[in-house]
């Protein structure tokens, strides 16, 4: 687990959706699986079934949503280091 990885069932809607909007991810039912693993802590295989997509699709999803998580964070420390006092 890399160190911004997203975790299952920890994560609020609001900002999955906003991670979602720096990403191509449109499609609804691929938007839903992720959101069912990532704020209500589904299994990737449970919220696949539930869906009805396959779960290679929601693990690329959260695959692509770790990559962009990890550069706002990335983004957030460098706004942090030039606030510190000096």
């Amino acid at each position: 687990m890399a160190m911004y990885d997203l975790q299952r069932g920890a994560e609020q809607l609001n900002r999955l959706n906003l991670l979602f909007e720096l990403t191509k991810i449109r499609s609804k039912n691929v938007r839903k699986a992720v959101e069912l693993v990532l704020v209500n802590g589904y299994q990737e295989e449970l919220a696949a079934c539930a869906i009805d997509i396959d779960k290679k699709a929601i693990y690329r999803a959260i695959a692509r949503l770790n990559n962009v998580n990890a550069i706002v964070e990335q983004i957030k420390e460098i706004d942090c280091g030039r606030r510190k006092p000096q």
